[in-house]
Formats: structure tokens, C-alpha cells, sequence
């Protein structure tokens, strides 16, 4: 019992010392708050927040126009046997392609080397033409959109087609990448396809013009009154330098080539004799080629080989397709002295040629109607 109770005096003890001690630290401190004494102020820092880069938007972009006066998209036409640039000429009413960008992060992310490119390709034909962007700097304000002006070249062998395929790809000034990149032509507003337009273009030489702008001819010597089926000294060579293919593919039987024929007169001004038209005959083949029996002189067992009248002749098998390449696309005309058809009685012994524009003879690339 004694035992017990010296125990329970000393933690009594123990506990009073304690409650000084803490009454003590308390009383402190509540002194220093309210007596005035210095104190330590709390530490400042500052506060940041790095918001992630939010990659450009391809929006969309304005179809190429020929012609922004005439109503609808206007075509751009092939530049005969060269290269046609597709680009904004506003002298010409002339649209290229024009891309919007859009920057979540504002426009100011796209103003200083952002890229934007195109490539113009053909699903049907497998060309492709890559682009060149520049930014229009009057876009850029207080939005996250930015303007581009694009422009390509065409060559003159591209085919027609309403839906040639524009690819876009585009990055903002951080090197972002657009969330639809490579976005394609799907034939709505927004991402609408290039029309590149049709256009015929040929151009005619006899195949002893080296292309040094001298007149064309065929001629014929040693010619008498009693020859029959001579072949003329050259032949007519013509080129495709458009993209309208003659008398091929589609236009098997719808475009083609047709020849205007004269009389020859007497290159002696007394002499008014002439020789006519109808003497004469041209076919797609040589008479010249050993045993074949094509060609202009071979008239009765040869369909193609066809003798001129007074009229426009239709070449029924002369072909012409499109250059695939840029190389030569052609077909050879070939002309014969059948047999001698004179106006009048006899021929006066003279040079006899056509009579000069617009009698010359003439050759003409139609489609459908000339």
C-alpha cells in the first residue's frame, strides 16, 4: 500500500512538471506575437504553368480558278508543247491554291517559319507536281488563322480532269505537324479537287525541216503526164503538243485529222494551166516500204489511202495520242501522184505548186467539229 501510493506522488509530480513547461512555451510565444518583437516574414516564389504546343488544323483550301470573274471554277488550259503555272495572278483573274491554317495557339505560331506545302497528282495518268507555299502576312491578327498561297506548274501532256488530286501538308513555327496532315481532295467545300482543262495543239513539219522555220512542202519531181503512183520527195510529220488525244481512247472516232487540198497552178505567171486536187492522195503508210501494199498510192487495195477532192478529207486512220513524257507523240502523213486530172486540155511544161495562202493545202486537229 505505501508502495502504491510513493508511486503515484511521483508521476503527480512528473505531470505538474510538465504542464509548467508547456504553459511556459505558450505563454512565449503568444508574448512575441502580441508585444511587438521581430519576426522572420514567409518566403515568396513564383508561380508558373507551360501549357503544351497544340498542333495546326489544315481547314481548308480554295480550288484553283482561271478566271475568278466568270461564274464557277474556270479550268486552267495546257500551254502548247510548255508548262503552265498554276498561281495567283490577280492582273490575269487568276487563282491559285489558297490553304487556311488554323493554331489553337493563335496565328502568331504560324508567322514566322511555318510551312505549308502541296503536291497536285492523277490517279488516272500517275503524274504528280509538287507546290510551293508563301504566307499571306496581311492573315495574320488577332486570330488563329493563317492564310497560304500556293502555286505548281502543269505540263502541256497532262491530261484533262476534273478531279485532280490536291495533297496538303503543313507545320506551325515550332515544327508541330497538322493533325489531319496529308490531308487529300474529297470533293467538298473545304477540300475541293483541281480542274486542269483541255487544249489541242499541233504542230507540222516535213521530215526534212529540222524545225529552223522554213515552209513546210512536199514535192514531187520528175513528174509527166503519163506517171502514175509516185510518192512525194518527203512526208508530213505532226506532233501532239496539246492534251487533246486524235482519233484514240475516248476519243476514238471523235477528234481527228482532216486535210484541205488545192489545185496546183503554173509557177510561170503566163502559164494559168493547173493540175488538180484530186490527183493527189494520202494515207498514214508509205508506198515506199518494199511489198507492203499500204500507202497513198495504193488506193484500190488499201482503204486507208484516201484521194483528195474539192472538199475537207477526213483521215480515218490517222492517230495521234498524248506525249506521256514529254517525248514525241506523232503521226506521218503521206501523199501520192495518183493520176494526172487536169482542168484543161493539156499541161504547159512548168513547176507547178499551190497557190499560196489560203489556198495552201491545210491540215486541221478537230474534236468532234472543226
Amino acid at each position: 500500500m505505501k508502495k502504491t501510493i510513493q508511486i503515484t506522488l511521483i508521476s503527480l509530480l512528473i505531470l505538474s512538471l510538465l504542464t509548467a513547461t508547456a504553459t511556459a512555451g505558450i505563454t512565449d510565444w503568444l508574448k512575441s506575437k502580441f508585444t511587438g518583437e521581430p519576426q522572420l516574414a514567409p518566403g515568396d516564389f513564383e508561380a508558373s504553368l507551360q501549357l503544351s504546343n497544340t498542333p495546326p488544323h489544315i481547314v481548308s483550301w480554295i480550288a484553283p480558278d482561271a478566271d475568278t470573274v466568270t461564274p464557277l471554277i474556270q479550268p486552267f488550259i495546257p500551254t502548247c508543247n510548255g508548262i503552265t503555272t498554276v498561281e495567283t495572278s490577280i492582273p490575269s483573274n487568276e487563282q491559285g491554291i489558297r490553304v487556311t491554317i488554323s493554331d489553337n495557339n493563335g496565328d502568331g505560331d504560324l508567322d514566322t517559319s511555318a510551312t505549308v506545302s502541296v503536291t497536285v497528282s492523277n490517279s488516272v495518268s500517275g503524274a504528280s507536281h509538287p507546290g510551293t507555299c508563301t504566307l499571306d502576312p496581311t492573315t495574320i491578327g488577332d486570330d488563329n488563322n493563317a492564310d497560304f498561297d500556293c502555286s505548281f506548274n502543269m505540263q502541256y501532256y497532262d491530261i484533262e480532269d476534273t478531279d485532280w488530286i490536291i495533297t496538303v501538308t503543313a507545320t506551325d513555327d515550332t515544327g508541330g505537324v497538322a493533325d489531319n496532315n496529308n490531308i487529300i481532295s474529297n470533293g467538298g467545300v473545304n477540300y475541293p479537287y483541281f480542274y486542269y482543262g483541255l487544249y489541242s495543239c499541233f504542230e507540222i513539219k516535213d521530215n526534212g525541216d529540222p524545225w529552223d522555220g522554213e515552209d513546210d512542202k512536199i514535192e514531187w519531181t520528175g513528174i509527166s503526164t503519163s506517171i502514175t503512183d509516185k510518192e512525194s520527195n518527203e512526208y508530213m510529220e505532226i506532233y501532239n503538243q496539246g492534251n487533246m488525244p486524235i482519233n484514240t481512247g475516248d476519243y476514238a472516232g471523235i477528234s481527228y485529222i482532216q486535210i484541205k487540198a488545192d489545185n496546183l497552178e503554173g509557177v510561170t505567171p503566163e502559164n494559168l494551166d493547173e493540175i488538180e486536187e484530186t490527183s493527189f492522195s494520202v494515207a498514214t503508210e508509205s508506198s515506199g516500204l518494199g511489198s507492203d501494199p499500204e500507202g497513198p498510192c495504193n488506193t484500190v487495195t488499201y482503204s486507208d489511202a484516201q484521194i483528195f477532192t474539192d472538199s475537207l478529207v477526213k483521215i480515218d486512220n490517222a492517230v495521234l495520242p498524248i506525249s506521256p513524257d514529254g517525248s514525241d507523240a506523232l503521226e506521218n502523213l503521206y501523199f501520192c501522184f495518183e493520176l494526172m486530172v487536169l482542168p484543161q486540155a493539156g499541161l504547159t511544161n512548168d513547176d507547178y505548186r499551190s497557190k499560196g495562202a489560203p489556198e495552201n493545202w491545210q491540215i486541221e486537229l478537230c474534236s468532234a467539229t472543226c
